[in-house]
């Protein structure tokens, strides 16, 4: 298939760039698809609110995970606590819940 002409109304194109092109466009589809999905992002965080379910946090940031050391009881309130966190290049998102539901969010800078 090496140097085969792909001949079409108008248009002449080696196999060659025509796989390229194919790579590039695929390459920019996964990556328009990937922005936002499933990481820290501004818009993401704003879209975080009080009283979500975890679930509904995860279907916006995608899957989090556990913050180191911050499962269990919260202070004077005994009630199950959870803190997942999403990272990426720029910052950090932490979102605490208390009984399934978001209480408290953050989001700093790495």
């Amino acid at each position: 298939m090496h140097g085969l002409i792909v001949q079409g109304e108008g248009c002449i194109v080696s196999a060659n760039k025509l796989t390229a092109c194919l790579l590039l466009a695929g390459l920019l589809v996964l990556m328009l698809a990937g922005c936002n999905g499933g990481k820290a992002g501004k818009g993401s965080f704003d879209d975080v609110l009080n009283g979500m379910t975890e679930a509904e946090v995860e279907e916006l940031l995608g899957t989090g995970k556990p913050d180191a050391g911050t499962e269990g009881d919260l202070g004077p309130i005994v009630a199950p606590a959870k803190t997942l966190r999403w990272t990426d290049e720029d910052e950090k998102i932490t979102v605490t819940f208390v009984n399934g539901k978001v209480v408290a969010k953050t989001r700093s800078p790495l």
